[in-house]
C-alpha cells in the first residue's frame, strides 16, 4: 500500500486480495466478474477486482496459493492486459499496476510443477526480498515508535526505558512485524493510563519459544548442583562418541524435516497420513496439515495424478467425498467406478 500512495497512481483505487483465503472457483468470479447467470446464484452481473483497480493497483497477497487455471489466466492478464468475466465471451482491457506477495518460495514450488514458471519470470520483472525481522534490528525501535504513538493525538509521544528497548531489540520476533505490532497494542491496552513504559509493561508469555532464548542468565546466582557420582569408566560403560555425534545429528535433521514448511515436506507427510489412517476427507487433511483449501486441493490432485490415491464419491454432495490410500498391488481395472483422479 505504502508503495501505491506514493506512486503517480496513489489518487487512483487500491484494491486488495488475499488469494489463499478464497477457493477457485469464487476467485476467479472474483478477481475477473461475471455475467448473469453464469453459474448458480450468479443473479447480476458483478463487476471484478481488476476492473475495480482500474488506473490504480490490485495487490494479490499469497499469490502461491492460486490454481494452475487461475495462474494461466493471470499470465494472459499481465500478457496483454485482457481479463474476460465468467461466462462472457467478450474480453477488457484493464490498465493497472499489480503487486503480488508471497510468503512462500516460488521457485522451489515451481520446481515442484505447482507455479507456472513463465508466470514466475513474468512476476519477476522487479522483486523486494523483505528479510524477517530478527534479521533487521534496526528497523525494530522506529516500528515500535510508530505502532507506540499511532491513534494519539498530535504532539503527544509516549517514552520508552532503555531496559525496555533492549529487550525488544534482542527478542526474536518470530511472528516479525505482525507480532511486534501486536505485543505493542497488548502493552497500550493494559497500561492505556501511561505515556512512559518499562520493560515490566512489557508482555511475552505468549510467546514462550523466544522468551526463554532471551531469559537473563542466572547461572551466576543459582547454587552449584552437587557432582553426580558415576560407577568407574570401564569399556562397557564408556559410550562411543562418534555414536552419539551422529545420533544427535539425525535427530537434529528429522526435527528439522518434521517442521519444513515446503510442498515436498507437506507433501510426505500428506502421504504419511494417509499410510496410517488410509482414508481423509479434504477437510481433515486441511486442519491436520494446517494448510489453506487451495494448498489441500493442489497436494491431492498431485497424489492422485501420481497414483498414489484415488477419491471416490459415494453421493453427488462434495461433503460425501473422501479420498483413500491405493495399495501397491492395485491395478486400474479394480478401481472404484466412482472415483476420479482429480480432488
Amino acid at each position: 500500500k505504502a508503495l501505491h500512495e506514493i506512486s503517480s497512481r496513489s489518487n487512483e483505487p487500491f484494491v486488495a486480495v488475499n488469494c489463499g483465503s478464497i477457493t477457485d472457483t469464487l476467485l476467479e468470479s472474483e478477481l475477473f466478474g461475471h455475467e448473469r447467470g453464469s453459474f448458480t446464484g450468479a443473479e447480476r452481473a458483478n463487476k471484478g477486482l481488476f476492473e475495480e483497480a482500474r488506473g490504480g493497483t490490485i495487490f494479490l497477497d499469497e499469490i502461491g496459493e492460486i490454481s494452475r487455471h487461475l495462474q494461466a489466466a493471470l499470465l494472459r492478464v499481465l500478457e496483454t492486459s485482457e481479463i474476460r468475466a465468467v461466462g462472457s465471451t467478450k474480453s477488457k482491457i484493464v490498465n493497472c499496476r499489480i503487486i503480488a506477495a508471497t510468503n512462500s518460495n516460488l521457485n522451489e514450488i515451481a520446481e515442484q510443477n505447482l507455479f507456472r514458471k513463465d508466470l514466475l519470470f513474468r512476476l519477476q520483472r522487479l522483486g523486494i526480498h523483505i528479510p524477517p525481522l530478527r534479521k533487521r534490528p534496526d528497523d525494530i525501535m522506529p516500528l515500535a515508535r510508530h505502532f507506540m504513538d499511532a491513534g494519539r493525538p498530535m504532539g503527544i509521544h509516549a517514552v520508552m526505558s532503555n531496559d525496555l528497548k533492549k529487550k525488544m531489540q534482542s527478542y526474536e520476533w518470530p511472528g516479525n512485524v505482525r507480532e511486534l505490532r501486536n505485543v505493542i497494542e497488548r502493552m497500550r491496552l493494559m497500561h492505556s493510563d501511561k505515556l512512559s513504559y518499562d520493560i515490566e509493561d512489557l508482555d511475552l508469555k505468549f510467546h514462550t519459544d523466544s522468551a526463554k532464548q532471551n531469559a537473563p542468565n542466572t547461572e551466576s546466582t543459582a547454587k552449584p548442583r552437587p557432582e553426580p557420582e558415576y560407577p568407574p569408566e570401564t569399556n562397557e560403560n564408556i559410550p562411543d562418541k562418534k555414536e552419539k555425534k551422529q545420533s544427535d545429528a539425525n535427530a537434529h535433521v528429522d526435527d528439522v524435516l518434521s517442521k519444513g514448511r515446503s510442498p515436498v515436506r507437506q507433501l510426505e507427510r500428506l502421504h504419511k497420513l494417509f499410510e496410517r489412517c488410509n482414508t481423509l476427507t479434504r477437510s481433515e487433511i486441511i486442519e491436520l496439515l494446517d494448510i489453506s483449501p487451495n494448498t489441500a486441493t493442489k497436494y491431492l490432485k498431485t497424489l492422485c495424478d501420481e497414483n498414489l490415491v484415488e477419491r471416490v464419491e459415494p453421493s453427488q454432495s462434495t461433503r460425501s467425498h473422501y479420498f483413500v490410500l491405493k495399495q501397491s498391488n492395485d491395478s486400474p481395472s479394480t478401481s472404484s467406478p466412482t472415483s476420479s483422479a482429480h480432488p
